[in-house]
């Protein structure tokens, strides 16, 4: 019970855009599961696919797919087919992200086969579906994704909240097709519904349809202010798939914007181009070095939860922290060891003594004692 909650926490905290809160309290839960011996219970599996969404969201594939895993094994050993069936779904997006799309149409199905066995409730057709659709736009198959569409209506009046990912990519087909004018019309029906009860997480994603759809209509400088509004929102968050996902007209539309964020003053905020550059990268762009560093936004640890501390000027760093690296950092600086550390993170030590090695790096030091010195130094704790 206690870690249902928890999940449902987390998961409330992931629809609001806060993605390092709902990591925390994902964490939190696997970590309260293993002190009273229940770590491998079959409900953690819901708190592993949580922490495997997240993680895919902010492109750490690898991280991801261990999350994911977990959670496949946790839901075969409980036998729970709801669980299993989104955790399927999951690892599907995961695989296509890795290229790996046989694999990737081989989970849908089983998630599929999994509906249809248990006659689980027709909720679980919805995204069952939605993801099947949105494989075959990422794959190429245009012609079973127009099939569907086809078979599909929109009614303008649409309240069901939990076929909004399909009407997504019902609007992503008609993108594909040319029919700019009904996806504009189905992402302004949803996003003012997610906007309405503050569901950020969905406001992100619709905007960033919107704002293909803006572009391929034409409307490239509308397209560009609904991209820069949507990265300010999404920026807190580290949001990266959601924007990867949406392929080479999304890839097209961040250069632009880098572009003409560069030529013209009075543009977007440095935070908003910077993090439009790690975007970028995580598409696989080669960057040019900025100009001045990158002031990173650094999570540090209290109480057991994620805060991210406002960026600081570090104008000696040659290169800036990533998310995990910082909070490596503020857990060194509370006097953890190597073992405490990947037990508060959930990983092996491994990964800890890496991320340290890199901080080390970052930071031109070869110890603990010359890490923390030199970080104060630089204004980072």
């Amino acid at each position: 019970t206690a870690v249902l909650a928890s999940y449902n926490q987390g998961s409330q905290q992931y629809m609001q855009g806060e993605l390092y809160p709902a990591a925390a309290t994902y964490q939190q839960a696997l970590r309260s599961a293993a002190e009273q011996g229940a770590a491998l219970i079959p409900i953690t599996g819901i708190v592993q696919r949580g922490l495997g969404e997240l993680y895919y969201e902010w492109n750490d594939l690898e991280k991801a797919h261990f999350h994911l895993q977990q959670a496949i094994e946790r839901g075969e050993q409980g036998g729970l087919p709801r669980v299993l069936l989104l955790n399927y779904l999951a690892l599907a997006r995961l695989l296509q992200a890795q290229a790996k799309t046989t694999a990737a149409l081989e989970y849908v199905q089983k998630a599929q086969q999994l509906r249809e066995k248990f006659a689980l409730p027709a909720r679980y057709a919805s995204p069952t579906t939605a993801c099947q659709v949105r494989l075959w736009l990422m794959q190429g198959q245009l012609a079973p994704a127009v099939d569907w569409a086809q078979s599909i209506s929109f009614a303008e009046n649409e309240t069901n909240l939990l076929l909004e990912t399909e009407y997504l990519v019902l609007a992503r087909v008609c993108i594909a097709q040319g029919e700019l004018a009904k996806a504009l019309r189905i992402v302004a029906h949803f996003r003012q519904a997610a906007e309405a009860v503050n569901r950020l997480n969905s406001v992100i994603e619709i905007m960033a349809v919107q704002t293909v759809a803006l572009a391929a209509q034409g409307e490239r400088a509308a397209a560009l202010r609904t991209l820069a509004q949507v990265l300010a929102l999404a920026e807190p968050g580290g949001y990266l798939r959601t924007f990867v996902d949406e392929g080479e007209p999304m890839r097209r539309l961040l250069t632009d914007f880098r572009q003409g964020a560069t030529q013209q003053s009075g543009g977007p905020a440095d935070h908003v181009r910077c993090y439009a550059d790690k975007v970028l990268a995580a598409f696989g762009v080669a960057l040019p070095e900025p100009e001045k560093p990158v002031r990173p936004s650094l999570p540090v640890a209290a109480k057991g939860h994620l805060v991210m501390t406002k960026a600081h000027s570090v104008p000696t760093l040659v290169e800036p922290l990533t998310e995990r690296e910082g909070e490596v950092l503020c857990l060194l600086a509370q006097g953890l060891s190597d073992r405490e550390m990947a037990e508060h993170l959930i990983v092996v030590v491994g990964t800890v003594k890496r991320h340290l090695n890199n901080l080390y790096g970052k930071l031109g030091v070869h110890s603990r004692t010359q890490a923390l010195a030199r970080a104060r130094e630089l204004g980072l704790l």
